[in-house]
């Protein structure tokens, strides 16, 4: 059953993504216990950085003290990815309902974030706005983040909405909140 597992073309997906994920592939049920149970012989490294929150995949290298490489993940990623955004843009234009977090309304063609609450990010981030045009595509741009969402009652963030957008993703991307609109 395992050299099987080996040649499957249909766990070759599964297969690429355990190298850069530090992953492991129990490609037969008699392997599941005991990959299981090696769960919990994993450490979990922890690290700020000064990089902004932008959404963007950052490459990481993890060695020891001596310069031995150790097995880990590849890349962090410093925020949601824009892909994300893309696919929550998509869902809301297909109608289905989604479950955001952040109180965005149009008003008077601008977007505008309401007062809420959330703990300060140990680095502020920027927010991501995500525009969906009539003809599928979708853009993205950075706007200044949120300073202080919960001290006035429009939250004191807007920004112009888009000319053409027919829906827009707007996230914190600092306290990974999000919510998007239709027009």
């Amino acid at each position: 059953a395992v050299i099987e597992a080996q040649i499957q073309p249909d766990l070759s997906p599964l297969r690429a993504l355990v190298g850069p994920t530090a992953g492991i592939l129990a490609s037969a049920e008699v392997l599941l216990p005991s990959t299981l149970e090696t769960l919990g012989n994993r450490w979990h490294l922890y690290y700020q950085t000064q990089m902004p929150a932008d959404g963007r995949l950052r490459p990481v290298e993890v060695r020891l003290r001596n310069g031995t490489p150790v097995r880990a993940r590849r890349w962090v990623r410093s925020s949601t990815p824009e892909g994300v955004a893309e696919a929550r843009l998509r869902r809301l234009l297909a109608g289905d309902p989604l479950p955001g977090n952040l109180p965005l309304r149009i008003e008077a063609g601008r977007l505008v974030v309401g007062a809420f609450s959330a703990p300060e990010p140990a680095v502020p981030g920027p927010v991501r706005i995500s525009v969906a045009y009539a003809d599928g595509t979708i853009r993205h741009e950075l706007a200044p983040g949120i300073d202080a969402p919960g001290l006035s009652p429009d939250g004191g963030w807007s920004h112009a909405l888009p000319d053409g957008a027919v829906a827009v993703l707007v996230e914190d991307l600092a306290r990974e909140r999000w919510s998007a609109v239709r027009r």
